[in-house]
């Protein structure tokens, strides 16, 4: 796998338009200050010490899965998924992607519990001593025009029905 992030994206001449930027900023007379966040070793594009990782999904995917579908590590949420996949990796709203990775694991999803504090007690409406003194008021809108108009109101007494 890690050949395959050395080599990024690439297809003939074509490549990832990051690293090609970053290339080209290194071939530069001139030292710019975000150029010096960039390093490349050996043909592995380095991002502030980390392995750059192309657009790829199917090779964000299988990080993300080893750092977080594995038995050692037994799917430990966002954050730290976020913090053992940056150890050694970056990519362009690689937060973004890990959570919604982990958002939607279907065995976190079918076994994890959920972590709310139990639903209050219901509380019944008091019950009206006299009729009109509780009313609950409905519009049922968007029907056929009738005398033109398009909308009912309808009022209920709590006690008549």
């Amino acid at each position: 796998m890690l050949r395959e992030i050395c080599q990024g994206n690439q297809k003939g001449d074509q490549e990832e338009p990051i690293a090609k930027t970053v290339r080209e900023l290194r071939q530069t007379l001139d030292k710019m200050v975000h150029s010096a966040e960039w390093l490349e070793n050996d043909r592995v594009l380095q991002f502030r010490g980390k392995i750059y990782v192309p657009q790829n999904l199917d090779l964000q995917r299988r990080i993300v899965l080893l750092c977080y579908d594995t038995k050692v590590t037994g799917h430990p949420g966002c954050w730290k998924t976020l913090e053992l996949v940056s150890r050694n990796y970056w990519w362009p709203q690689m937060s973004r992607y890990i959570r919604q990775y982990v958002s939607t694991c279907d065995l976190c999803l079918r076994t994890k519990l959920i972590r709310q504090a139990p639903v209050g007690e219901l509380h019944p409406f008091r019950i009206p001593d006299l009729q009109w003194d509780m009313l609950s008021v409905d519009f049922i809108i968007e029907l056929p025009l009738s005398s033109g108009h398009d909308a009912v109101m309808t009022v209920v007494d709590s006690v008549l029905k």
